[in-house]
């Protein structure tokens, strides 16, 4: 039997992408190994959101080209975003890819891996991602994960923010059945699955006839798996039907990831963004007067072409006042095909350092705070195997998402325990198990 080794860079679509790839394979007789040296085919599924991504892949590419020395039989894939958008040409810029392979026709993988055996060629398949019938596919399995799983609910973007490539790499949005989704959530249901993330580029602007973002989430909640979850918002779209449907199902989790990107109007407009401060502020603020223990994290993005030092204290103001648990916290760089493409760069990299070390420091201080609201009080982990330090402590999840660490049994695997908080950190928790 054959194996394969799955390295997945960038975001939920991603590691959903990812799970596609491991059942269309293990389900035509190949198995995932996670030791490189075994492997018969080294996959890449990649993403180009980013600059310095791309590089990663790049150089992940040439490391293998070492191993191959001693494995010349190996065969190299690379799919996802990055080869959506460079095309022929990556295989012109790096050698020893043997095959490329976009976003939308991982489920073809097996029959692309079959071709190898005939070819000493890189094989290009590649195709349109606006006409992608994933969706077909029935979900069978979480993959990889034992208590958690990501589930698509839709695919592409039609913001075309200015910074963004998904539009050019996922195609238009494209909303996949309700029927559909609402069967793979019972299916996964009756495999075990305990914790689903629903996942998009907008989640929130999924239709399907008259069933919109918030419908979709009552009829996901009324299939009874103990926790649902989603991602990502926008917040143009983050509706107040949307956020009372969460706080009206308990089985639907309180954590909000809604990216702001900046505090300033000037620079989301420049942003094509869609809302303004106000508006972003509005939501926010509704979200925790109507869930009080509502989680909220967004993204932020510093230096972009404009941004002045006015600008980015109106970020950092913005951030104070809404007090975010999490953020994921970026320097702008352009990215080719981008509308920011064209701006000019004139925030220097000296600056956007020093910009990206304060909204850092200012993060962990929220985070830290937000933190301390779960110090002695009594929460429920879903339990997902032991913790990377120690076998005798195992780690597990909030409904919020926040990681939990406690000693435990391997055992709990998979199951909902309660624990006592008794220390809190910046990006994790430390507790007791309430039960023996």
């Amino acid at each position: 039997m054959k194996k394969f080794y799955l390295l997945t860079y960038g975001c939920q679509m991603n590691e959903s992408d990812s799970d596609i790839i491991r059942q269309a394979l293990t389900q035509n007789n190949y198995q995932e190994t996670y030791f490189r040296e075994e492997a018969d085919y080294f996959i890449l599924n990649t993403c180009s959101i980013r600059e310095r991504a791309v590089r990663r892949v790049v150089g992940q590419i040439h490391d293998l080209q070492q191993h191959r020395r001693q494995k010349p039989e190996l065969k190299i894939a690379v799919g996802g975003c990055v080869t959506q958008l460079e095309g022929k040409d990556l295989a012109e810029k790096v050698s020893g890819i043997d095959l490329i392979c976009g976003t939308s026709n991982f489920h073809r993988l097996p029959e692309f891996l079959e071709e190898l055996s005939g070819t000493n060629k890189p094989l290009i398949r590649l195709e349109d991602p606006t006409i992608s019938k994933q969706n077909d596919l029935p979900v069978k399995n979480g993959g990889h994960r034992h208590s958690t799983c990501f589930l698509p609910i839709m695919r592409g973007c039609d913001n075309f923010c200015a910074y963004c490539v998904v539009p050019y790499s996922r195609g238009r949005e494209i909303s996949y059945q309700h029927a559909k989704i609402i069967e793979q959530i019972n299916i996964l249901r009756d495999l075990g699955q305990q914790d689903i993330t629903l996942v998009g580029q907008n989640v929130n602007s999924y239709q399907d006839g008259d069933v919109n973002f918030a419908g979709l989430l009552r009829t996901a909640a009324a299939t009874g798996i103990p926790r649902i979850r989603f991602i990502t918002s926008h917040p143009r779209d983050m509706s107040r039907e949307i956020i009372d449907v969460v706080a009206e199902r308990p089985n639907l989790c309180p954590r909000f990831h809604l990216p702001l990107q900046s505090g300033s109007d000037k620079i989301l407009g420049r942003m094509n963004r869609h809302y303004d401060r106000k508006k972003y502020l509005a939501t926010a603020r509704y979200i925790r007067a109507t869930i009080p223990g509502s989680f909220l994290s967004t993204d932020i993005i510093v230096g972009f072409p404009g941004e002045t030092e006015e600008d980015f204290q109106q970020t950092i103001e913005l951030m104070k006042e809404i007090r975010f648990d999490l953020s994921y916290m970026f320097k702008f760089s352009s990215r080719p095909g981008t509308k920011a493409h064209k701006m000019t760069d004139d925030v220097s990299a000296a600056e956007k350092q020093r910009r990206l070390e304060i909204i850092i420091a200012t993060q962990n201080e929220l985070s830290k705070l937000q933190n301390d609201r779960f110090l002695e009080k009594a929460v429920e982990v879903l339990v997902e195997g032991p913790s990377k330090k120690r076998a005798t402590e195992m780690m597990g999840r909030t409904e919020q998402g926040l990681t939990v660490i406690f000693k435990g049994d391997n055992s709990w695997r998979g199951k909902m325990i309660p624990v006592r908080i008794t220390e809190t950190y910046i990006g994790t928790l430390k507790g007791e198990a309430l039960i023996a």
